[in-house]
């Protein structure tokens, strides 16, 4: 056999083994795999050769019945190697949404999650409001709420709800209140005692009719008690003329 013949065989055997397979094939399938240890996320060793971990046991099993791309959302959740952090917290997934080939919530304090002496040091980053939900699962990522609390339904956390209730309320409240009131009344009183300067008109229109009429039409109006006085004395004098009249 030829030398190259054999580097050619070489190669082929290198790459049909499990170790070249399971990190070249299933790498873009789990999120931060390289930086878990690569084959070591999922082998009890950094060998392919080396039997499955809890993990690798639970996303191999997964694989099998829902496919290469969905196993990874059936175990995330899962706590493989019982240390307290889910896969998903280990490989920097915490919220389940990373998608084959893409790229994880957090490249930063990954771990392996078949290994219950390996953890993260922030399992559940990014998490801005610190609630210990990440954001990416968190319903109201900016206001700390870790029990995720929804009571109307509508994918907003009730603390999120409530924050900005009451604004805008009261605006013009009040606006045009008594408008009117003012006018109400107005004229109320006017013409109260309209008449009044017109009242005895005409009192002691006379028997003379050129002194009486003359004088009661140029006399500044005044009250009864005051007419009655003049009209007196218009009868006096009128009855001291009639007097005179017959005397002579």
């Amino acid at each position: 056999m030829s030398l190259l013949r054999s580097s050619a065989l070489a190669v082929l055997v290198l790459a049909g083994s499990p170790a070249a397979f399971a990190i070249g094939g299933y790498s873009d399938d789990i999120p931060n795999s390289t930086a878990g240890g690569g084959c070591n996320a999922c082998h009890t060793s950094t060998s392919g050769n080396a039997p499955r971990n809890s993990f690798g046991s639970a996303w191999a099993s997964a694989k099998g019945s829902v496919g290469i791309v969905a196993a990874w959302g059936s175990v995330f959740d899962d706590d493989s190697d019982d240390d307290g952090q889910d896969n998903g917290n280990e490989l920097g997934d915490p919220c389940g949404v990373f998608s084959s080939g893409g790229t994880p919530a957090r490249t930063t304090a990954i771990s392996r999650p078949g290994d219950a002496s390996s953890t993260s040091a922030t399992p559940n980053a990014p998490d801005s409001d610190s609630d210990t939900v990440s954001n990416g699962c968190d319903n109201c990522p900016n206001n700390a709420n870790t029990n995720q609390a929804d009571a109307d339904g509508d994918d907003v956390g009730d603390v999120c709800d409530t924050a900005g209730e009451g604004e805008g309320e009261g605006e013009g409240e009040g606006e045009g209140e008594g408008e009117g009131e003012e006018g109400e009344g107005e004229g109320e009183g006017e013409g109260e005692g309209e008449g009044e300067e017109g009242e005895g008109e005409g009192e002691g229109e006379g028997d003379d009719e050129g002194c009486g009429s003359s004088q009661v039409g140029t006399s500044v109006p005044m009250g009864g008690a005051a007419a009655a006085g003049v009209l007196a004395l218009l009868v006096i004098g009128a009855r001291r003329r009639r007097g005179a009249r017959v005397s002579s």
